[in-house]
């Protein structure tokens, strides 16, 4: 903890406070609540190391796009599943055979608040 003192004489030497800041942390803070809900009902496990599909493919390897771009991650996975069923001969495949039914709706509306 620090001296009172000490965190006047830097609020002064500075010339704005925190508050000042405070909008673009709260912004910053509900980006990265809105990433770890996307990519958490996508089925990604993050750790220390980062993020990584359901498949183990860390972010940094990842090709293709990633569920916080809800549109295009919706889009890439169901022509993955899609083209996945129809190469193993399923005839008119459902364009999200693997998906949980809890799962569905992240292809039909962002779960994560934002």
């Amino acid at each position: 903890m620090t001296d009172p003192s000490f965190n006047l004489a830097m609020a002064a030497k500075v010339g704005d406070s925190w508050y000042t800041h405070l909008p673009a942390v709260e912004a910053a803070m509900a980006e990265d609540d809105r990433i770890a809900w996307a990519r958490h009902d996508a089925g990604w496990e993050g750790d220390e190391g980062g993020w990584y599909a359901p498949d183990g493919t860390s972010e940094s390897d990842w090709e293709y796009p990633l569920p916080e771009d809800v549109t295009a991650y919706r889009e890439w996975h169901s022509a993955f599943h899609h083209y996945e069923a129809l190469d193993a001969g399923v005839p008119e495949p459902d364009p999200y055979p693997n998906a949980p039914a809890a799962r569905r709706a992240l292809y039909e509306a962002p779960s994560c608040p934002g």
